[in-house]
């Protein structure tokens, strides 16, 4: 490999990523900028070795290099919100997930994970807001209308809780911790023959739910429903 090979230093930087020597990485990456400073695929790669470390406060330096040079690279923008996330900055978390979603409107990850940071914030109403474009977007996006059902909840609207629990165990039947808090939703709702049904699902995915319905105040309403009371045993 030729010393002053820009593109070679940052292909090396590559593949050791690949192996997860990130040291190694960063270190090829550090020398391929230090050969052309305006070379975005390098400072984005080197974020993105600088995050799988764990060093988010240098990821986001080379992720803020990565958009400076290209203000459209939803990428740069997108992993840099993951790392803001990380460090639990979910104010510029947010900014940097808007400004991916503003350059590609269609990036449901960046949706998703707005989502995520807002509900961190407490605001409920932008984190739902995210979650329907995500969903809006891949429909088939099992998690964020799981986050999209928890975040209703937490709102008090039980009902869009559980339609969003609903369409996630059609995405995925396994899912034992939707069907439980939908059996809780429905248990708030006192409506007993659902809650079982939702329960005794849960329970057949993991027998753990059974002694955690016990002291659930969700089913007080129900406690005395024979068949509530033959599930728990």
């Amino acid at each position: 490999m030729k010393p002053d090979d820009h593109e070679a230093w940052n292909h090396r930087g590559i593949e050791c990523a690949r192996k997860g020597d990130y040291d190694e990485a960063i270190r090829c990456f550090a020398r391929a900028v230090e050969l052309k400073p305006d070379l975005l695929e390098a400072w984005y790669n080197m974020g993105n070795a600088y995050d799988d470390k764990g060093d988010y406060d240098a990821a986001i330096r080379c992720f803020d290099r990565a958009v400076e040079l290209r203000p459209d690279h939803h990428e740069s923008w997108y992993n840099m919100g993951l790392a803001y996330a990380h460090k639990g900055d979910y104010d510029e978390a947010v900014r940097c997930y808007r400004r991916a979603v503003e350059v590609k409107p269609d990036k449901d990850e960046a949706w998703y994970n707005m989502g995520n940071a807002y509900g961190q914030k407490g605001d409920l109403g932008e984190a739902i807001r995210c979650y329907r474009e995500a969903v809006k977007v891949r429909p088939d996006k099992h998690e964020a209308w799981f986050n999209l059902g928890f975040a209703y909840a937490q709102k008090g609207d039980l009902d869009e809780a559980m339609e969003s629990w609903r369409k996630a165990v059609e995405l995925k039947p396994d899912d034992h911790e939707a069907w439980y808090n939908m059996a809780c939703a429905s248990g708030l709702r006192k409506d007993a023959t659902l809650a079982v049904q939702c329960l005794g699902k849960a329970v057949e995915l993991n027998p753990e739910y059974r002694e955690a319905a016990r002291g659930n105040r969700a089913f007080a309403s129900i406690r005395d429903n024979p068949e509530f009371k033959v599930l728990l045993g």
